[in-house]
């Protein structure tokens, strides 16, 4: 085989993966944006209104602080020791001794 030959598909391969390329990610992006508009605009909207709804019920929550005035909250006792440091990390098993 020639070098024109080789140069000539050796071109015309690159060309195909190029315009593949072109399509899959040019084309075929925007076609499915396009066409799919109404449904992304629905579910979008319906998430919305889940959304909304949650934040709405979360509204109606009130907190009181009566709780901390409480005296079984009042009488709780903490037995936790208290934390000893430790050396962080372990010895290079990789260093000659």
């Amino acid at each position: 085989m020639g070098s024109l030959l080789k140069n000539a598909i050796a071109l015309l391969g690159i060309a195909a993966v190029l315009a593949g390329g072109y399509y899959m990610i040019v084309l075929r992006d925007s076609s499915t944006i396009n066409g799919n508009n109404e449904l992304v605009a629905d579910q979008v909207e319906r998430e919305t209104q889940a959304f909304l709804a949650k934040l709405e019920d979360l509204r109606t929550i009130e907190l009181s602080r009566a709780i901390f005035t409480d005296r079984r909250f009042t009488t709780l006792e903490d037995f936790t020791g208290p934390i000893v440091p430790v050396p962080y990390g372990r010895e290079n098993p990789f260093v000659p001794r």
